[in-house]
């Protein structure tokens, strides 16, 4: 007897579900794009238990015409598209007839929608894949879909699924994605009952950003945007000292459609270069428009991985418009001591402490200035005690908008998304600390624990890092084209290496010798070291050298140096954290790493300077709050 047979038409569509509908966050995506598909201004989203309990999606969309209702859940059904050709050209979100169709296999479903103009709307129910019923009903003009008790009928699937919370948080970084990339739709986000995002959808891209990562993040990014050979790439990115500890919160979006790229991601990492420190990630929402034939969506039922006609191209793009973002912004990172902890208690005449039982939330004493007799304290006493007291808080101050105020249909498309530029620019404050080229001026008032030399410039505070700096000076001399100036040695080193190290040496004296290091063969297995780079100052040679060939010679595959490799292993001998310098060796640093423009950081990613204003000072000392 055969073992071959035809699957029954719910099993086979409980196993396509699967496909398209891991868990309540595919359910969240698939029905958010529908929506913007239909060209909704506003979108809700509700969710209960993480999903699993209840997912609602509404939205005043063009809705569902009454012929349409019926052929919504069936199998590949789509407005989308219509021949094969299509699929070269897809603009729209979803396409692939599948999302309706698997969720309402999976869950207990419900469709209601009106269209614009229609008297009433009607409502399609389906349990587990089958239709209860169609009927008219009285509704709001546009499209509510609702999926209750997920995966009620596959409870293997169910095992699968990770915590209510875990599930929630993965619906809510779908939804922030879709904020992100459609400001000019209004999106509502509310999880068991409690509103977590609640977009304006006034088209532009900066207050998109900041109802998901609050308004701090208008001062840590920078706008990005560049056009070349038909591929346009544009957005946020955050500056060099807004570096992050993952890679989530970094978001692309090609042609409307939010993606995951590696190779996107690499490009824009690598732009940063030295900025970056190792372990860290760059912040980025990214717009990419570019022709719909050039880019493939359609690799993966989720819609969410795509390949490139020509990859290298849009590399380069996106390696560009972040590069001159980056070198636009160049900024002194800003250290914020305003939280730092001061003495909440007062000494009376008689030596003792004031109680201080009551703490509030600024760590001051609390007073009950009411019980002034039982405490029996001076005029003066309480003038000090309400000076110390926390002050209302003061509003922000207004920021000033630039650019226009755009509000397209709500579609998120490629065409009209080039208008979503605008951006508002927060006001200047007069004490701002200034980019590192921009102190060399700067007065030279003391180096704290013989590591961070001191500079005063206006209102603010510079703290350089010696070791940092230096580590800069070194790299970036050693880097540059032509031959780098030699000091010579009093003794010659001479030194041995295994066979292997001495042929990588022997095969690149004439690179050695173009970066300072003045070396010829003394032996078969030894050298003989007349001069190094003046720049690095003394060193132990022997040291500096074994840093140069650690994992350099290979006797499988001997392995050519490179001149990154000399000089990361010369910024190893740079001036050490506690290491005494003079006011000249001092200045001199302050010189070369303001006035050659040099990248803010050292070639590990560390800072070079930080900033300390006078205003954040006082708010440390609470002479302001």
């Amino acid at each position: 007897m055969g073992r071959i047979h035809i699957l029954d038409e719910n099993v086979a569509a409980r196993i396509a579900a699967g496909e398209v509908i891991e868990r309540p966050a595919s359910i969240v995506k698939e029905l958010v794009e529908n929506s913007i598909d239909a060209g909704a201004s506003a979108v809700s989203i509700s969710i209960e238990n993480g999903g699993l309990r209840r997912i609602q999606v509404s939205d005043n969309g063009i809705g569902i015409e009454k012929e349409d209702i019926p052929l919504t859940v069936l199998k590949h059904a789509t407005s989308k598209i219509e021949k094969s050709k299509d699929l070269e050209h897809i603009s729209s979100m979803g396409f692939r007839g599948e999302a309706l169709f698997s969720i309402a296999a999976v869950s207990m479903f419900t469709l209601r929608s009106r269209p614009k103009g229609a008297e009433t709307g009607n409502e399609v129910r389906v349990t587990g894949g089958k239709v209860d019923y169609i009927r008219e009903a009285g509704l709001p003009e546009g499209t509510t879909a609702i999926a209750e008790n997920l995966f009620f009928n596959t409870p293997a699937r169910l095992r699968f699924l990770k915590s209510v919370s875990a599930e929630t948080g993965a619906v809510s970084d779908i939804v922030s994605r879709f904020i992100l990339g459609n400001p000019s739709v209004s999106f509502r986000y509310s999880s068991n009952g409690t509103v977590i995002y609640h977009s304006p959808g006034n088209g532009r891209l900066i207050d998109a950003l900041v109802s998901v990562y609050g308004k701090d993040i208008r001062n840590n990014t920078a706008y990005a945007d560049m056009t070349f050979n038909g591929v346009r790439v544009y957005g946020y990115i955050g500056k060099h000292t807004f570096y992050q500890k993952s890679g989530r919160n970094q978001s692309l979006y090609i042609n409307g459609r939010y993606v995951r790229s590696d190779s996107i991601r690499r490009a824009a990492t690598k732009a940063y270069g030295e900025r970056m420190l190792k372990g860290t990630y760059p912040f980025y929402v990214l717009f990419i428009d570019m022709p719909f034939n050039e880019v493939d969506v359609n690799v993966h039922p989720n819609k969410m991985q795509v390949h490139f006609r020509d990859q290298g191209k849009v590399e380069y793009v996106v390696g560009e418009a972040v590069a001159r973002a980056v070198e636009g912004n160049e900024q002194t990172q800003v250290l914020d001591i305003s939280a730092a902890a001061s003495v909440s208690a007062l000494i009376d005449d008689k030596g003792e402490s004031i109680s201080s039982e009551k703490q509030n939330e600024t760590g001051h004493a609390a007073y009950d200035l009411k019980d002034d007799k039982e405490k029996d304290l001076s005029n003066e006493e309480k003038d000090i005690i309400r000076e110390l007291l926390p002050r209302e808080k003061k509003t922000d101050k207004p920021e000033i908008e630039q650019g226009s105020l755009f509000a397209d249909d709500g579609f998120a498309f490629a065409e009209n998304r080039k208008d979503r530029d605008a951006y508002a620019a927060p006001v200047k404050d007069r004490e701002e600390p200034v980019p590192l080229s921009g102190i060399s001026s700067a007065v030279y008032i003391g180096t704290a624990f013989n590591t961070y030399p001191i500079f005063e410039m206006g209102e603010v505070l510079y703290l350089i890092d010696q070791h940092a700096a230096h580590e800069r000076m070194i790299y970036d001399a050693l880097m540059a084209d032509g031959r780098v100036i030699s000091q010579q040695l009093l003794i010659p080193e001479i030194m041995t290496f295994p066979h292997d190290q001495m042929l990588v040496i022997e095969e690149n004296m004439e690179m050695l010798a173009e970066m300072g290091i003045d070396a010829e063969p003394f032996g078969n297995l030894s050298i003989r070291v007349t001069a190094v780079p003046q720049i690095v100052g003394e060193i132990n040679i022997r040291a500096f050298f074994e840093d140069i060939l650690e994992g350099a010679g290979d006797k499988r595959n001997r392995v050519r140096l490179i001149k990154d490799r000399v000089a990361r292993a010369a910024c190893k001998r740079a001036v050490k954290a506690g290491w005494k310098l003079s006011e000249d060796e001092i200045m001199n640093i302050l010189k070369e790493i303001t006035v050659s423009g040099v990248i803010p950081h050292c070639p590990h990613g560390r800072p070079l300077a930080i900033a300390i204003t006078k205003t954040d000072l006082e708010k440390g000392f609470k002479r302001i709050v």
